[in-house]
């Protein structure tokens, strides 16, 4: 492993608990957007649609993401 190239997996962490861990965070931070949402919907959707993003790129399922 080389500078850059940082693996979570390469620490002895099964894929099923990083996924577990990302898929719990990404819920957060979409319960964490929800209060942005009424004093600036905009914000609080580009959020959302990024969060959606990553969560699809990284595979998570259920992020639970609102946009």
């Amino acid at each position: 492993m080389s500078w850059g190239d940082l693996n979570i997996l390469g620490f002895g962490v099964s894929r099923a608990e990083v996924t577990d861990a990302m898929a719990a965070l990404a819920r957060e931070a979409a319960q964490l957007i929800e209060p942005v949402r009424e004093r600036s919907p905009r914000t609080a959707a580009y959020l959302g649609r990024q969060l959606g993003f990553q969560a699809g790129f990284n595979g998570i399922a259920d992020p639970g993401h609102t946009a």
